[in-house]
């Protein structure tokens, strides 16, 4: 009984251990995390940036998710590629960039929206 016991401890750690594996940002890692921009809409839009693999976002609770094809990085600036089509017309892009102010802020630019202020949530 008590080999069953460490059996089950042993692989309940295991899974802990797995299920943490592969979902941290290593790319995305300084801007990791929600940030949030308060519109003068008083709406609240806000960008995750959860691991290397996906990037949500969402106004007011309705959003997307959509899967990373490319992580692009220049000093403070970094770009990431979507796998869908962002904004209409001529401004229709895939790419999310990102430009580092500080520890707690970051400029946020697509084709859903030009430069914007965001903030860490």
């Amino acid at each position: 009984m008590k080999h069953n016991k460490w059996l089950v401890v042993g692989f309940l750690a295991l899974l802990l251990v797995l299920s943490g594996c592969g979902e941290s940002p290593v790319e995305l890692a300084p801007i990791a995390g929600k940030w949030v921009h308060y519109s003068q809409q008083n709406q609240d839009w806000i960008y995750e940036f959860s691991n290397d693999t996906e990037v949500s976002f969402a106004i007011d609770g309705q959003g997307a998710e959509w899967s990373i094809t490319e992580i692009r990085m220049s000093g403070s600036i970094i770009e990431i590629d979507i796998d869908q089509i962002l904004g209409r017309g001529a401004s229709q892009n895939s790419t999310i960039s990102v430009e580092m102010r500080s520890e707690n802020q970051i400029f946020v630019s697509s084709g859903l929206h030009p430069e914007m202020l965001f903030e860490r949530f």
